[in-house]
Formats: C-alpha cells, structure tokens, sequence
C-alpha cells in the first residue's frame, strides 16, 4: 500500500512539472500581452493628447 502511494505521488509530481514546463511559456506571453495592453492604455491617450496640442500649436 504505502509503496504505491508513493509512487502514485512520484508520478502526479512528474505530469504536474511537464505541465508547468510546457505551459510557463504560454504564461509568459500572456503576461507579456497584458502587460503590454496595460501599458498600450496609458501610453496611447498621452501620445494622442501629445499630438493633438502640437497640431494646435502650429502656424496654419
């Protein structure tokens, strides 16, 4: 009983890293997409605010 215990543990933990390894670079570019979408957010407005006063400044 206790042996196959412990080997059912051995082989959960061992699918369990597979899963990890394959998935992190999924994760990480997910993270990347959110980050980026994030950033996207507040930089977008500010180069759009930028871009209408540098019109608006300008000799017509």
């Amino acid at each position: 009983m206790g042996n196959n215990f412990n080997l059912h543990i051995q082989t959960l933990r061992a699918s369990l890293s597979v899963q990890v390894v394959r998935f992190a670079p999924v994760l990480a570019f997910h993270t990347n997409i959110i980050v980026l979408s994030h950033f996207g957010e507040i930089v977008l407005p500010v180069i759009i605010i930028v871009t209408s006063v540098v019109h608006q400044s300008l000799p017509e």
